[in-house]
């Protein structure tokens, strides 16, 4: 999988297209989990058309159904090398107070360099968050929460930010909680 994802980023990149690693593989490159699942792209959605593109000469696009609650803007799944790949642009989660919408946000991303290749990482805290709001997924979202306590870092700003669009109240309780447990600490 890790070779999918070289090949995939050196594709991205040679294409100046702007995108960010998430879920899983995220989760997988910061130690959090064993084993990664698929590959999940958040892309900017200037870039979003010519991605698909690029991604349609390295594996087959296959035909997805919107679920709800989810209310992402575009969404794609891919089978590139046998992995599944999704690329999404302005991901999106309908809850019972709104829709919180994860924009690629360029200055939320660091670099991981895998092979002597750039693979651009979404930030923990905007799937912190995201997870919480997925169904069957808040256990990840414990594991981030453990992984903040144990590193003693969480990026406040991005927390902060997301308590700026509709959340349900127990999870703007559980950031807000979380923000406090990690002032108290430093």
């Amino acid at each position: 999988m890790i070779n999918t994802l070289h090949m995939i980023a050196q594709t991205l990149n040679r294409n100046q297209i702007q995108w960010g690693l998430g879920g899983s593989f995220l989760l997988y490159l910061h130690h959090i989990i064993d084993k990664p699942n698929d590959i999940d792209l958040i892309v900017a959605r200037k870039d979003m058309p010519r991605c698909r593109e690029l991604l349609k000469n390295v594996g087959e696009e296959k035909q997805v159904e919107k679920k709800s609650p989810f209310r992402t803007k575009s969404f794609y799944h891919f089978k590139v090398n046998d992995v599944g790949v999704d690329v999404m642009c302005d991901f999106a989660i309908e809850h019972l107070s709104g829709v919180y919408t994860m924009s690629l946000n360029e200055e939320h991303l660091t670099v991981k360099m895998i092979n002597d290749e750039k693979i651009f990482l979404c930030c923990l805290e905007d799937w912190y968050i995201m997870y919480q709001l997925m169904p069957e997924k808040t256990e990840k979202a414990e594991w981030l929460e453990h992984y903040f306590f144990m590193y003693n870092q969480v990026n406040t700003f991005i927390l902060r930010n997301a308590l700026k669009q509709p959340l349900p109240d127990f999870i703007s309780n559980r950031v807000h909680q979380l923000l406090e447990n990690m002032e108290y600490k430093t």
